[in-house]
C-alpha cells in the first residue's frame, strides 16, 4: 500500500506532465509559441485549487453552529413572510377578479 508521501509525489508528477500539440504549427513566432510544451489545463486547475485551499481560514465549530442557526432563522422568517404575502395577494386577486 502506498504511503502518504509516495501518493503526494505521484500526484505532483502527474500534475507536472506536459503535452505537445497534436497539430502542425507554422514556422514563425506564433508557431514557436504554440509548439512549446504546456501543462494540461485540468492539471493546472487542480494544482491551483489545492494551493488556494491551503490559504482558506476555516470557521470553528462554534462559528459554524452560529451561522447555521442564523440561516435557519432567516429562512423561517422569510418563508413566513412570503406565505403571508402570497395569501394576501391571492385574496386580493380573488376578490377583484372573481
Amino acid at each position: 500500500m502506498a504511503t502518504k508521501q509516495s501518493r503526494k509525489k505521484a500526484v505532483k508528477s502527474a500534475l507536472k506532465k506536459e503535452v505537445n500539440l497534436p497539430i502542425p504549427v507554422p514556422d514563425n513566432k506564433v508557431g514557436k509559441a504554440l509548439n512549446k510544451k504546456r501543462r494540461l489545463p485540468l492539471a493546472k486547475y487542480v494544482s491551483e485549487s489545492f494551493t488556494e485551499l491551503k490559504k482558506v481560514t476555516w470557521p470553528s465549530r462554534k462559528e459554524s453552529l452560529k451561522l447555521t442557526f442564523a440561516v435557519i432563522v432567516f429562512t423561517t422568517i422569510f418563508t413566513i413572510f412570503m406565505s403571508v404575502a402570497d395569501f394576501g395577494i391571492g385574496q386580493v386577486v380573488e376578490r377583484i377578479l372573481l
